[in-house]
């Protein structure tokens, strides 16, 4: 079978082309993409070629990884069940992670117009919402995932490092078990995406407003740090302002530099939590709080563009174009 695909080609080069995908078994489920959600931070790293996968770094001996297909995460429409699939019904609307696919580096991917998927890969939407907001569930369950670990209790200090798509569902998942929550981040629209209640905050950290000021801000202990822009200096300086038995969540990809110095951290008695992938049962716990308006992700949703602009897509993301976050491909209706 054939389907359109967005390609990485090689660094820094975007495709949109037919590439081939398996036959489906009796086993599988077959989707057609109606929207997709960019990760800009796992999906523009690989399209530079820093990151081989998940949180594997590329190095000098790793092998080419391109071409390959983006991304990770979709809703689609149903359109057939193999006879030995349970759950799903053709004409169904319903979150995918990703597809099989052939002839290219990896054998899956998730910008495809058709999807040959597990049933275990396929969730199902609630009837009566709108799909859009889930089309990025993968990445929300990051920030889910990041946000839940640790213990921390109501009314305490967590302090979120980073104000991109998995910070802002950090800082939300925190609200929810009651910390106040402190985001930290360098750009002023994003940081505003972020509905404060009381005891929370926002903390820009610029050249003139160097992170070393946060310190200076904090009366108090941090009772849980958690990091997600990739900077473990960062992640060193403020467990000086740690609680003892305080948490530490380590969501960023550190590239090659990713040795944690583990005095920085017995002394105070710190446990630290890595929190990575994805699971069954944290993207449906992800998709019920998202149907519940518990989780906010329709907000975060800042561009639409056709799926032929996906090059354009990338760029904007690349370069913080017109202050974009997130960033949908809309897929052609068959």
């Amino acid at each position: 079978m054939k389907s359109a695909a967005v390609v990485f080609e090689a660094p820094n080069q975007v495709a949109v082309r037919e590439i081939d995908i398996p036959d489906p078994g009796p086993d599988d489920v077959v989707l057609d993409t109606i929207t997709s959600w960019i990760s800009p931070g796992t999906e523009l790293s690989m399209l530079r070629g820093d990151r081989v996968h998940g949180d594997t770094a590329a190095r000098p001996d790793t092998p080419y990884s391109f071409p390959r297909v983006a991304g990770y995460q979709k809703i689609g429409r149903v359109v057939s069940v193999g006879e030995h699939a349970r759950g799903f019904a053709v004409g169904q609307t319903a979150f995918t992670t990703v597809g099989r696919v052939q002839g290219l580096f990896d054998e899956w991917g998730g910008q495809l117009a058709r999807s040959v998927c597990p049933p275990e890969q396929i969730f199902a939407l609630p009837q009566g919402v709108d799909p859009e907001p889930f089309s990025g569930a993968v990445l929300t369950q990051v920030g889910y995932n990041a946000g839940s670990r640790g213990v921390i209790k109501q009314g305490e200090l967590a302090v979120v490092l980073g104000d991109g798509l998995v910070g802002l569902w950090t800082a939300q998942t925190l609200q929810l078990r009651g910390a106040r929550v402190w985001l930290v981040g360098r750009h002023e629209d994003r940081l505003a995406r972020f509905r404060q209640r009381p005891g929370d905050r926002t903390i820009m950290h610029t050249r003139d407003q160097p992170l070393e000021a946060l310190v200076d801000l904090l009366t108090e202990p941090i009772a849980l740090l958690v990091e997600t822009i990739g900077s473990l200096r960062v992640f060193e300086m403020l467990t000086e302002r740690m609680q003892r038995d305080g948490h530490l969540v380590c969501t960023g990809f550190y590239g090659l530099d990713d040795a944690i110095h583990i005095p920085f951290i017995r002394r105070k008695e710190l446990s630290v939590h890595t929190p990575a992938g994805w699971s069954r049962h944290r993207l449906q716990q992800t998709i019920d709080l998202i149907a519940q308006g518990k989780l906010d992700a329709a907000s975060l949703i800042t561009h639409r563009l056709p799926v032929s602009d996906a090059a354009t897509a990338y760029r904007m993301l690349a370069n913080r174009e017109d202050n974009a976050l997130g960033v949908l491909l809309q897929w052609p209706r068959k």
